[in-house]
């Protein structure tokens, strides 16, 4: 008898463990879903918004010396990409892996 309720306890020991493994599986998938597409709208977004910053700023500007000051001397609409990819990777994953099992609790 003892190990027939042994046996059985394992079992469920097991299935909880299997269930447990799926959750962090699930919540890696989360992280990783959340971190690439926080990455790929930054990335794709960044350009656009560094030039409608440059026209702003040269739109209060006057005169060539205040346009050029605008520009700050940079040609590249990717400067400062990476600092922002710093706080938006990290942000966005957890943001995803927080929002996905919170929708499906409450969908229940």
């Amino acid at each position: 008898k003892n190990k027939k309720k042994n046996k059985g306890s394992s079992q469920q020991e097991d299935a909880g463990n299997a269930g447990s493994s799926f959750e962090w599986k699930k919540t890696v998938e989360n992280l990783l879903a959340g971190a690439i597409a926080g990455a790929s709208v930054e990335s794709a977004l960044y350009p656009i918004d560094t030039i409608k910053t440059r026209l702003q700023a040269m739109k209060g500007s006057s005169g060539v010396k205040g346009k050029l000051g605008a520009l700050r001397g940079s040609t590249s609409i990717y400067n400062g990409l990476m600092g922002n990819l710093v706080g938006v990777i990290p942000s966005s994953a957890l943001f995803f892996s927080v929002y996905e099992p919170v929708k499906q609790k409450l969908s229940d």
